[in-house]
């Protein structure tokens, strides 16, 4: 428990411990520290400048350039009364409830427009500062300071961050993670005074409402207080019994907002979750071993990464898929425990618990649907734990011959594994440069995914390649006739092809398939007023409007066809529309001027 009379004394008292408890550096500390840890934040900035070249990629453009929340404040309170995808999706269940990242987005744009080159900076922004808390975090919990060096190295360079620091929509999990990070090292200096744990309980509410995966903290919070002690003991050892009370009991200091932010969840999102897949308890507990594998896979094996692998359930027990993952899973926990003491026994077993309790959100795997089960960005924060434990074995080189500072063997080892970790990062994060590269190298990672191949197929009719297009478009439309993006696409490729009739084929097609989607709607109005058949292209476009009414670009089309109709009144209260929720939206004004004006050559 924490107390609010902590004196000066008592402050000093606790630093004296933790000095006794950490262990000293092997060799002397190198004579500026502070240089050591600018020079780590510089080469990360450094290391992901190349993605100020990239621009607005895949869910951006939803997410962002066609959001209109983003683009107004005055659609702040709406941000925190809706789901991410509400203005995209009315009516939809969704399990995303992050205010604070739509809130993100908002400051940016408020600040920079649709400038990506701007957005890619404050998401290397976000990445370095998150490497500077995990190395005062590491800092703090092993009091050595080549371990956090390695720590924060580790973690600042590893390929796994492709999508968190190469996408701009990644940075979902770059802002929850500082959040975090900062509310756990308040806790760490609560007992200097309860104005640090008042502060902790007001960064876990913002973390939570970046992203839910924050609900872990508590749980955190007491692993650390039943590990090393906490607040109520100043670190003393003490019984098993004692221990767990007391982080028991400052854990509990977090349910208040625990409890209001569940409340607020459930009130937006008219439930806590929402589970789109009919997995199965029995079908999850196949599955979750090769999940687990896939990650241990990526940081240790960092050869190949995507947006996307298509990771499949399994349903039945297999002896490759469920079994072997499970042996290998088994030895690598043992590996570590065997090894416990000689790393540091609190610290491997902080390690293991920092791991396990913020990787658990993302092993719910009944709120994802099928392919979307692991992504590389679930690990960002998790990892610390990893990174904690492969810089205390690093550690163990810290003898020896000392150069610049620095023991000579830890030295040359640390800049190994930075070179090889940060040519797979330049590699990994340049497959965001655009739509095309992205999904291209989706494609070749994962030629099975429905998801690579719907968006391949599309960025190869973008580029004009329609034969190749329409082979993949027509395989996985053979392979899934029920899916709407499957004949949408098709269609889509037809329209662009001017066979319109084909077109309307597919179209229909695929509004039958979901007739909550506004993009089947769009395009078939769009057919039929190349066909010049004004009042079907009309009534199209007045459904996906109905569909998606936050939508500009849907107001503006249907804008463009009722000036064809000489429907001024109507027209220029669409283009009013679409403006109101896209100010930055080019040609509006001359279309609301023009209307009913007859064209001049």
């Amino acid at each position: 428990m924490v107390t609010s009379n902590c004196s000066a004394a008592t402050a000093r008292d606790s630093i004296s411990a933790d000095a006794k408890n950490a262990r000293p550096d092997a060799t002397s500390a190198p004579p500026n520290e502070s240089l050591l840890v600018g020079m780590i934040l510089a080469f990360t900035a450094l290391l992901y400048a190349p993605t100020l070249r990239f621009g607005f990629v895949y869910d951006d453009h939803l997410q962002i350039v066609q959001n209109p929340l983003v683009h107004s404040w005055r659609f702040v309170p709406e941000v925190f009364r809706s789901h991410v995808w509400e203005a995209l999706d009315p009516g939809d269940a969704g399990n995303y409830y992050r205010p604070l990242n739509v809130l993100w987005f908002r400051i940016n744009d408020a600040l920079f427009g649709l400038r990506p080159v701007a957005w890619h900076a404050t998401a290397i922004l976000l990445h370095v500062v998150a490497v500077w808390l995990v190395y005062i975090l590491v800092r703090r919990l092993s009091g050595k300071l080549l371990v956090a060096l390695f720590a924060a190295l580790l973690f600042a360079v590893h390929p796994m961050r492709h999508e968190v620091v190469g996408w701009i929509s990644g940075t979902t999990e770059s802002l929850w993670s500082v959040l975090f990070l900062l509310a756990f090292l308040a806790y760490l200096r609560s007992r200097e005074g309860a104005r640090w744990m008042v502060f902790s309980c007001a960064l876990y509410a913002a973390a939570l409402l970046a992203k839910e995966a924050a609900i872990m903290l508590p749980v955190v919070v007491f692993a650390h207080a039943a590990i090393y002690g906490n607040a109520a003991d100043n670190g003393r050892p003490g019984l098993l019994g004692r221990r767990l009370s007391s982080a028991i009991k400052t854990a509990a200091m977090y349910a208040p907002v625990a409890i209001a932010y569940a409340a607020v969840r459930i009130a937006v999102l008219h439930g806590f979750t929402h589970t789109p897949s009919t997995l199965s308890w029995k079908e999850l507990l196949f599955t979750l071993p090769s999940v687990l594998l896939f990650y241990a896979k990526q940081w240790f094996f960092p050869i190949q990464f995507a947006e996307s692998y298509g990771h499949p359930m399994w349903f039945h027990f297999d002896l490759v898929h469920v079994l072997l993952p499970t042996i290998g899973l088994v030895a690598i926990v043992a590996f570590v425990w065997f090894w416990r003491s000689t790393l540091g026994q609190r610290e491997v077993i902080f390690a293991v618990a920092w791991v396990t309790m913020l990787l658990l959100p993302s092993l719910d795997l009944f709120v994802f649907p099928e392919g979307e089960l692991a992504h590389d960005r679930y690990f960002y924060l998790p990892s610390v734990g990893i990174c904690l434990l492969l810089a205390l074995a690093m550690d163990k080189l810290a003898h020896g011959a000392v150069l610049a500072g620095l023991p000579r063997k830890w030295l040359f080892a640390t800049l190994a594994v930075v070179i090889l970790l940060s040519y797979d990062t330049v590699k990994a994060t340049s497959y965001w440069a655009n739509d095309y590269r992205m999904f291209e190298h989706a494609y070749e990672v994962g030629p099975r995914s429905g998801k690579a191949r719907n968006g391949y197929a599309n960025e190869l009719a973008t580029v004009g390649d329609y034969s190749k297009a329409l082979r993949i478009m027509q395989e996985l439309i053979a392979e899934q006739p029920n899916r709407w993006e499957s004949s949408f696409n098709l269609g889509h490729v037809f329209y662009q092809l001017g066979e319109f009739s084909t077109a309307e084929q597919y179209l229909k097609r695929a509004q039958q398939l979901d007739p909550a989607m506004p993009f089947p709607y769009l395009y078939l109005g769009l057919t039929y007023l190349r066909m010049n058949r004004f009042q079907d292209a009309e009534a199209n476009l007045r459904q996906a409007v109905f569909v998606r009414p936050y939508e500009p670009f849907l107001h503006f089309s249907l804008a463009s066809v009722l000036v064809i109709e000489a429907k001024c009144d109507e027209a220029r209260a669409e283009f009013r529309q679409a403006q109101d929720l896209l100010p930055d939206m080019p040609h509006v004004q001359d279309q609301i001027d023009n209307c009913g004006k007859p064209k001049t050559n």
